[in-house]
């Protein structure tokens, strides 16, 4: 729709993160997790730009609502246009599912680490070996 005859209470959301765009829809209201608590964006709130902290983003259209776990990032209002950048975002059916999957990325990353720090040990203890039998 031409931009001049849109209605004042449509806005459009695009999250989007380093390899692409994980959403794009029309939006009504957006509760975001903000740096200094959560907040909400309307289609009439003056153009502005906020911090946004490891959380829920959650979209309210007119065909119901969708949750997105988002990471560290910036969402910037700008007349009818959200943009929501950030590292990392999971859509989810449902903010039970939405939850669920969160937990267990979070503990497969968990693991993974683990590992990491633990090959870094191993190598980090033989790289002292080795320094000490050349003494």
């Amino acid at each position: 729709m031409p931009k001049g005859l849109k209605g004042k209470d449509d806005m459009r959301i695009r999250v989007i993160v380093p390899n692409g765009m994980v959403l794009e829809r029309e939006a009504l209201k957006i509760t975001a997790p903000g740096t200094e608590g959560f907040f909400q964006v309307l289609p009439r709130h003056v153009s502005s730009s906020w911090s946004l902290r490891q959380g829920v983003l959650t979209v309210l259209g007119e065909d119901g609502e969708e949750h997105m776990a988002i990471d560290e990032g910036f969402l910037v209002k700008q007349d009818d246009l959200v943009i929501v950048t950030c590292l990392r975002a999971m859509r989810g059916e449902s903010l039970e599912t939405l939850l669920e999957s969160v937990d267990r990325s979070f503990r497969e990353t968990e693991e993974k680490e683990q590992q990491l720090k633990e090959v870094l040990v191993k190598l980090e203890t033989e790289t002292l070996k080795s320094f000490m039998d050349l003494g």
